[in-house]
């Protein structure tokens, strides 16, 4: 059975899209979360990608991938890249939109209460208490959905 769980968060910033994301990725790396896996390389949507969600992987340097996520603001286009725990091996598949939400796909290694659900608590907290440290963002709602 396969499963898909996912969390949205609505947000209102002072600050233009591409400041908010780089507050957002330094609050995760702060809390243990990279957006390099195990080998060094990074997920990521490439610029013009028109939607597609073509994802690319590459040992990139930290400056090129802020690189592409300023261009992907710049050009209003969404900006993909996976995020991984330092200490565990749960990652999410990050999406941050046009609209002032950023989506989390929950699908790498996906920490699970003892009946098999997503421990969406868990989840939730550790968002949460990144984009709090972010400044001047403020969560307007957040959504999880999972499907079966």
């Amino acid at each position: 059975m396969s499963i898909s769980s996912w969390i949205e968060i609505a947000f209102h910033s002072k600050h233009p899209r591409y400041e908010t994301l780089t507050a957002i990725i330094h609050s995760f790396k702060q809390l243990g979360w990279n957006y390099r896996n195990t080998d060094g390389s990074i997920q990521y949507l490439p610029v013009d990608d028109d939607g597609m969600f073509n994802w690319q992987s590459g040992n990139l340097a930290d400056s090129a991938f802020f690189e592409i996520a300023r261009k992907k603001c710049v050009g209003y286009e969404i900006v993909g890249f996976v995020i991984y725990q330092a200490e565990s091996n749960i990652g999410m598949d990050v999406l941050f939109n046009q609209n002032n939400t950023i989506s989390f796909s929950l699908l790498i290694n996906r920490k699970k209460t003892a009946s098999n659900r997503t421990d969406v608590s868990w989840y939730i907290d550790s968002i949460v208490h990144a984009i709090n440290l972010a400044p001047e963002l403020h969560i307007e709602s957040i959504k999880f959905e999972e499907t079966y």
